[in-house]
């Protein structure tokens, strides 16, 4: 039990941190991968999301993200950080796809 105490903190540390360090200009990988599994993978395959890269502009996301925030009862504040997430990353982003470039 202690280590899913330790996984869920550390976890929530990594998301609570995104926040402050992902924007639409400078997109760090890592906090997006925890988005992504979070709260895409829930119900979609990183493949799923890694074809959709690059692919999607940001009006296609915008809709997308609204969208699966009503399945998923996602707030303003993960909806935009999902949204800066995807229209950031490149096509193929090793991060999210595991493709190394």
């Amino acid at each position: 039990m202690k280590w899913i105490t330790e996984c869920f903190s550390l976890t929530a540390a990594v998301l609570l941190s995104g926040v402050f360090m992902v924007s639409a200009q400078e997109v760090n990988e890592e906090v997006c991968l925890s988005y992504i599994n979070m709260y895409c993978v829930r119900c979609h395959t990183k493949d799923r999301v890694c074809k959709a890269l690059g692919v999607q502009d940001k009006a296609q996301w915008q809709e997308t993200i609204k969208l699966m925030a009503e399945y998923g009862n996602l707030d303003k504040d993960v909806q935009e950080m999902v949204f800066n997430c995807v229209t950031s990353l490149d096509p193929g982003s090793s991060s999210v796809c595991g493709i190394q470039k």
